[in-house]
């Protein structure tokens, strides 16, 4: 064989070699493309959640924080009477309010009906009891994102502690 025969030409040797891999290059570029693909669709699902939170779940938290607060300054206030209405709430003007009485009505559902002695009853016998009266429109539960304290239920609940060792303490003693 001569040096210059075809089957020992460098051209020939590299279109050998492109023809032995030809998808190595494109495979690469495959695997560039659906792992950006996928790095990206990531990145939109976390910006979605966030735009979620931002716009559900923080105003639903302060109005599930400001529904608590009204209904224990209106228990508070009002001798331990339960309230019927969002108007009954409206008149409570000592605690801090989130949310206005009209984005309330439409993020939270109260149940107006509950009787606050059988609420009592219930909480003593049972204090880890869950309370469910005040709720989502729907029934559900409300997320409450700045803790459980905000929570109106555990809220109500934590009142109704209170107030059953507040009606169980020892009469203050009288001196003469």
């Amino acid at each position: 064989m001569r040096l210059g025969s075809p089957n020992h030409s460098p051209e020939v040797n590299k279109s050998n070699a492109r023809k032995t891999n030809p998808w190595g290059w494109k495979r690469v570029l495959v695997a560039i493309v659906l792992i950006t693909t996928l790095g990206l669709g990531l990145l939109a699902l976390g910006f979605l959640r966030s735009v979620r939170e931002i716009t559900q779940r923080i105003p639903e938290s302060y109005a599930a924080w400001t529904a608590g607060n009204l209904i224990v300054d209106f228990l508070n206030t009002h001798s331990n009477q339960w309230p019927r209405s969002w108007e009954d709430l409206d008149q409570v003007t000592n605690c801090q309010r989130y949310v206005p009485i009209e984005r309330l009505r439409e993020q939270v559902k109260v149940d107006w009906d509950a009787d606050f002695h059988q609420l009592v009853q219930a909480a003593r016998s049972n204090p880890a009891m869950a309370l469910r009266v005040v709720t989502r429109p729907d029934g559900s539960k409300l997320h409450a994102l700045w803790g459980a304290d905000t929570e109106p239920n555990r809220k109500i609940m934590g009142y109704l502690l209170w107030s059953l060792s507040q009606s169980n303490a020892p009469p203050a003693s009288t001196t003469n």
